[in-house]
């Protein structure tokens, strides 16, 4: 089993921190919103707090690792079209959701099918392509 490796997207600064500064620089209860947890009843204290997101485990065709919020594109086969190569395209958000991570509510397809388009915090336009 891996270990779980974060990044965390620092909303005053608007930018991402990456994994080796984590675990380097960062205090976790400032990267989980101090010892209070960071989840109070308003939910993550985001204007204060980094936005941690969870390494799914995978990467996408091209190797890049797949996190929480990143946006991705995969391609099913279309069975309704007579051409052999017809393919339906989605674009999806990485979510963790009722113990597993997914992309939209779908389940993971053949990770040699998804590519990493951006995240949904550096790259927020690309939710307009979200189905």
């Amino acid at each position: 089993m891996n270990k779980p490796k974060f990044r965390a997207w620092d909303e005053s600064d608007k930018k991402m921190i990456e994994w080796e500064h984590l675990i380097n620089y960062c205090d976790i209860g400032y990267l989980f919103g101090g010892y209070d947890g960071g989840f109070g009843k308003e939910g993550p204290k985001s204007y204060e707090y980094p936005i941690p997101m969870q390494y799914t485990g995978l990467k996408d065709k091209n190797g890049v690792e797949i996190y929480e919020g990143d946006v991705c594109e995969w391609h099913i086969p279309d069975m309704g079209r007579p051409e052999p190569d017809a393919m339906i395209r989605y674009a999806s958000v990485v979510e963790y959701r009722q113990g597993s991570f997914n992309l939209s509510g779908y389940l993971f397809p053949n990770v040699r099918l998804i590519k990493v388009l951006g995240n949904i915090y550096t790259n927020p336009e690309l939710l307009n392509e979200v189905e």
